[in-house]
């Protein structure tokens, strides 16, 4: 799992140092960071389209079930956990 997230990071990096716009890129960055646990982990409502391949196509689909609300709602108390954990880490 430890090399998921490295390559998620590696490539979430990789592809905002080509944006020109550099406050932009460095907020997208942030996001995908964060994200990237929930990314590895299937979870991808938060992925951008340009970053994920699945964020990609539920954009294409543009609907939503009912399955993808409480997993959506899963994903809230996931991130709610991890934000915990890296406010204890500093």
């Amino acid at each position: 799992m430890r090399r998921r997230l490295t390559s998620a990071a590696s490539c979430a990096i990789k592809m905002r140092s080509q944006e020109p716009d550099v406050a932009k890129a460095v907020k997208k960055l942030a996001s995908d960071l964060i994200n990237g646990p929930f990314h590895c982990f299937g979870q991808h409502e938060k992925c951008s389209s340009d970053f994920c391949q699945t964020a990609k196509e539920k954009e294409q689909e543009s609907s939503t079930s009912d399955d993808d609300e409480s997993q959506y709602k899963q994903s809230i108390g996931s991130e709610d956990l991890l934000s915990k954990c890296l406010q204890s880490m500093t």
